[in-house]
Order: structure tokens, then sequence, then C-alpha cells
């Protein structure tokens, strides 16, 4: 079990708050049905600001001297595929949105968190790594109800997007890979953690963010011909922007900044709860304005609400934070089968404990009979 801190908790709440109002800051600037300006490009800049805000507290946290890019071949190369994944992910929702509703839209960041823990089984499975897969088991198994409530999440989100005959299959089933592309970018991200102190460098966060937003700014275009059917290079510069535009503009760069510092320094199974937390609250907030509510909805929105809760309850819990930074200075040839390195214990039921190390126990030894094969006690 993780326990979180104040602040923790604050930057949780916070990051959930942010991703349920994000498509109502998107819905204030539409005119006929329309973006005025390039929604793709507009985006890709909203990361690059989240990139210097994040460069800030680096410098800020580094006592004020300037940190530097020199971050390494292996951190480099983690964030390039992170922030594939995340582009990826994004153009493949865009495209979903065509043939889909937004109801099913949410009903695709309902099933992030049941994805994210097949995304640890899938890694720990391929790879065989023997620590991911005795945290999964203890998260299934050991904690009684996680497999249960994940199995309850994922029946009525089904159910949600059964029920919707505004959407069709293929939208449906591009909405679902890109919401797994973008879990995937959350695993990394919660798995390479924070960068160890005393390198003078700069953060994973920074790192994944201005990653993150070239790639965004090169790719919008491309992107813009697949949803419109024509691109338009001139739009790489911004126009048509008014007062509108930026309050999604400066929504998107705090989620951002909020979505990395999530995965980074809790853990990307928290990022992956928290987008669906925020879907879960903008879905109550659309039923005030274009979603009507009916019964069989409502209760599935409930259950799923329930279900969040509940998994939280089992997993997390409130109070000094004992839970450690992920280490990113990670050496892929250390010995282990694993795509990603090794990753620091979340819990102290993982940490092996030898006897002999302890003060108090080294006269106890003499008179613990050993282990006829291993020869341990």
């Amino acid at each position: 079990m993780i326990t979180l801190s104040f602040l923790q908790v604050v930057l949780v709440v916070v990051d959930t708050t942010l991703e349920a109002i994000w498509p109502l800051t998107l819905m204030i600037t539409l005119q006929d049905n329309e973006y005025p300006y390039d929604a793709y490009v507009m985006q890709s800049l909203a990361i690059f600001v989240s990139f210097l805000v994040s460069y800030v507290i680096d410098f800020v946290r580094m006592d004020y001297e300037i940190p530097s890019f020199n971050v390494g071949w292996q951190r480099l190369f983690h964030k390039v595929i992170a922030s594939n994944f995340a582009v990826c992910g994004v153009y493949l929702i865009l495209v979903g949105f065509k043939t889909a509703s937004s109801g099913a839209a949410a009903t695709s960041g309902f099933l992030a968190l049941p994805m994210y823990v097949l995304i640890e089984l899938a890694h720990g499975v391929i790879w065989w790594d023997r620590e991911e897969l005795e945290q999964v088991h203890h998260k299934l198994i050991n904690t009684v109800g996680t497999a249960e409530v994940l199995l309850v999440i994922t029946t009525c989100a089904t159910l949600f997007i059964l029920e919707d005959d505004a959407s069709q299959f293929e939208g449906v089933v591009l909405l679902v890979l890109g919401r797994l592309f973008i879990c995937i970018k959350s695993y990394i991200n919660g798995r390479c953690g924070e960068a160890p102190p005393g390198q003078g460098t700069i953060s994973n966060a920074t790192l994944f963010l201005g990653i993150n937003s070239f790639t965004m700014y090169v790719f919008s275009q491309p992107a813009a011909h697949i949803m419109k059917g024509h691109a338009q290079w001139e739009n790489l510069i911004p126009s048509n922007w008014n007062w509108y535009t930026l309050i999604p503009f400066f929504t998107l760069a705090c989620i951002y900044i909020s979505n990395t510092l999530v995965e980074t320094t809790i853990s990307g199974e928290l990022q992956a709860i928290t987008g669906m937390s925020g879907r879960i609250l903008g879905m109550y907030i659309s039923f005030t304005y274009d979603v009507t509510p009916n019964g069989p909805l409502v209760l599935s929105v409930l259950c799923i609400t329930w279900g969040v809760i509940a998994y939280m309850r089992l997993n997390y819990s409130f109070g000094r934070s004992l839970h450690q930074s992920k280490l990113t200075s990670i050496d892929l040839n250390d010995g282990r089968k694993s795509l990603l390195g090794t990753r620091a214990p979340s819990s102290p039921q993982f940490r092996s404990l030898t006897l002999g190390k302890y003060e108090g126990f080294e006269s106890l030894q003499a008179g613990i009979p050993r282990h006829p094969w291993t020869g341990t006690f």
C-alpha cells in the first residue's frame, strides 16, 4: 500500500479537477462547431509552456543553478518512447471522435485503470520481471477486493459502450486504443520515476515535456491532414487566437505539469486513476449541459465511481509518505530481464531483510537451523 502525503493528495485533486474541466474549456472556443485556430499547434505550444515552467522549477530546486540538458542516452530514449506513445494516443483519440460520441470518449477513460494493471502484468510476463509480477500478485490476489473492483469497473464501462447507439465500432476501437497508448506513456514515466538528486540535470518531467512539445508541434499538420483532409503549414504560426483561446491553452499547460508530476513523483498508476476520475467528474458535469441523464447511465457512472473509491481505499492511504521515488539512471544490462530497469519498492512488504544485519540477532543465528539444500536460515 502506498501512503500519500498531504501535498501529494493536493496534487492528485488538482490533476483530477483539471482533467474534468479541460473539455469544457475547449467547448467555449468553438465557432460553428469548428475551432477558429489550429488546435494541434495550440496544444504543442501549451506543452512548451509547461516545459518552461518545469525548467524554472528545476532551476529553483537546484538552488538557482542552471540545470544541464546532458541527461544521457538512456533517459532520452525512455522519454522519446513515452512521448511517441502520448502523441499517437492523442491523435488516435482525435480520429476516434469523428465516429464516436463524447460518452464513448469518456468511457474509454473509465478503462484507464484496468488497462494500466494489464500493462504492468504484460511487462512482467514478457520480460519476466519477478518483482513486477510479485507486486501485481500482491495487488490482485493478496489485497482482497482489488480484482473484483477492476472487474466491476470494466463491466460497467463495457455496458456503457454497448448502450451507446451514437458511436460506430471503429470509432470506439480507436478511442480505446488511444487510451491504451496514453496508459503506456504513464507506465513508462511512472516506471522511470524522477532523476536522483545531485546530477545537476533537468528533471525527467522537464525532459518529457520538452520532447512531447516538439513531437506534437512537428506532427500537428499531418494530424490536421488526417482529421480535415488538408494541412496548412502556415498554421504553425499561431493565428485567429482570442481571449477565449487562452483558457484552454493555460488549462492544458497546467494539465501536463500536473500529469507529469503525478507520474514521476508518485506513480504512473495514480495518474491513470486521476485521468479516470477526471472523466468521471466530467461526466457528472456534462449531465448539466449536453448529456441527458437516464437511469442506466447514471447508475453505471455511480458504480464506476464507487469502484475507483474502493480501489483507492484498498491500495492507497493518507499520511506521511513512505513511497520512494523511482530512479532513472537505469542500466538495462544490470543482469535483470526488464525493459525499463529496476523499480524502487513501493511498499515495505517487498524489502528483503537479512537477519544477520540487525543488531541483537547475531547471537541467535547459531541456534537457528539452516536449510539442508540452500544453507540459508
